[in-house]
């Protein structure tokens, strides 16, 4: 029996099952590939371009039309990914590589969250429109995970890239990365946190659950926000997924549980109680009302917090070390025992909020107390620079640099399988 293939990438799995498509290409039984013992139908390439089609439409908006030209003029590499894949699962079990039923679901998992499935009933369901069971797609999801183990396994140590390359490609290429020519700020910075007690967080708790109440009740949503929230702003704005997801994982994860018109339960974040409603839902944007019940500091701890930071600024500009008080007393962990070190940034990479602040500061200065929801920045600029690249921009480069590797790696390897395995191919791409 010939093995379902046209499944084998994460992208066009979430397509194929959510994104149905009328008038799929009749499945012709025709032979068109052999691996060793196993075989690739017509049928399977002319439903993976058609899986294609659909990645482009709803990914890249392209229209219908051009959508299906752009995947038939790659009927080509889907063919070639799709050998690729047998070679890599035919070398995994030859070489014992096993998947474990947790590490199957979590795959699943994350395919539903991504295609904003709730549950499983719905996710089968969704399955078997495509004309697939459970079965044949955890089947396939088995298959990638073997890939995939095999793959690190192999390419383990061969794809890293050092500084010494990153700097290169940019030296090479600098006339081509325009945020080159910006000027970039090395920052410390000392962090106070805002000391919100265990009562205020229970106070704004039972405040966010009356209002919930009262949503459900059936007041509207803006009237619930006008006596609740601790936000002058209702709208909370139009987002990218991928944004939202980085600027507040929580809350994107609830909107995408949501319909247009829906709201959440209360939302924990670091700085307060979020409920929050989708008001719309295009292929690439969602947006949010919000409302926003803060955690509230005491007179007292206001005014500890304020002598806190006077005497923060008292020691610095006294000559204190920055690095060392930054080593002493930041509660931000993650650059603390780097003496408050943030690295080389872009102005663009900053906060809206720091970014005023900072962008005035001459090397060596230090800015005035910069308040946000979290708590309390103090800032040293060590030096601004042009002509050089963020820590930031250096991580891009060297991601991209370490996928171009892998796939090098990655095609050298398959090749060198290939010459050991029945690898056949019987397809004249001007006849499909």
């Amino acid at each position: 029996m010939r093995r379902l293939v046209g499944t084998i990438l994460i992208s066009l799995l979430i397509y194929l099952a959510f994104h149905p498509m009328a008038g799929d290409a009749k499945v012709v039984d025709r032979i068109i590939a052999i691996v060793n013992d196993d075989v690739i139908t017509l049928g399977d390439l002319n439903k993976l371009v058609i899986d294609r089609a659909r990645e482009l439409e709803a990914t890249y908006n392209f229209s219908p039309k051009e959508a299906r030209e752009k995947a038939e003029s790659e009927r080509r590499n889907l063919l070639q990914q799709m050998i690729d894949q047998l070679i890599l699962v035919y070398e995994a079990r030859r070489q014992g590589i096993t998947v474990t039923e947790p590490e199957i679901q979590e795959y699943l998992n994350a395919i539903k969250s991504q295609a904003r499935i709730s549950s499983d009933e719905e996710f089968v369901k969704e399955l078997r429109k495509q004309g697939y069971t459970l079965r044949e797609y955890r089947d396939e999801v088995r298959k990638r995970i073997m890939a995939d183990k095999l793959l690190t396994q192999e390419l383990a140590g061969k794809t890293e890239v050092s500084d010494e390359e990153v700097e290169r490609f940019y030296q090479e290429h600098k006339d081509q990365i325009k945020s080159a020519s910006e000027e970039k700020i090395h920052l410390r910075h000392i962090f106070i946190k805002l000391p919100f007690s265990d009562e205020e967080r229970r106070k704004a708790h039972e405040r966010a659950v009356e209002a919930y109440k009262k949503l459900n009740s059936g007041e509207k949503f803006e009237s619930v926000a006008q006596s609740y929230s601790d936000s002058k702003q209702i709208k909370l704005g139009s987002f990218k997924a991928q944004e939202l997801q980085m600027l507040n994982p929580d809350i994107y994860s609830a909107a995408l549980k949501l319909k247009p018109g829906e709201y959440s339960k209360p939302i924990e974040s670091p700085t307060g109680y979020h409920i929050i409603r989708l008001d719309s839902r295009s292929s690439d944007e969602l947006e949010i009302s919000d409302i926003f019940i803060a955690y509230k500091l005491s007179p007292q701890q206001q005014e500890e917090m304020n002598r806190k930071i006077e005497e923060m600024i008292r020691r610095i500009r006294s000559g204190e070390d920055f690095a060392e008080l930054a080593k002493r007393f930041s509660d931000d962990k993650a650059t603390r025992e780097k003496g408050g070190d943030l690295g080389v940034k872009s102005l663009d990479e900053l906060d809206p909020l720091i970014r005023g602040e900072v962008k005035k500061l001459k090397p060596g200065e230090i800015s005035d107390p910069v308040w946000t929801p979290f708590g309390v920045h103090i800032f040293k600029v060590e030096s601004r620079t042009t002509g050089t690249l963020s820590d930031y921009e250096r991580e891009q480069i060297r991601n991209f640099l370490k996928e171009r590797k892998f796939q090098e790696e990655r095609r050298k390897f398959i090749d060198k399988l290939k010459k050991r395995m029945f690898v056949r191919v019987m397809y004249d791409l001007s006849s499909g």
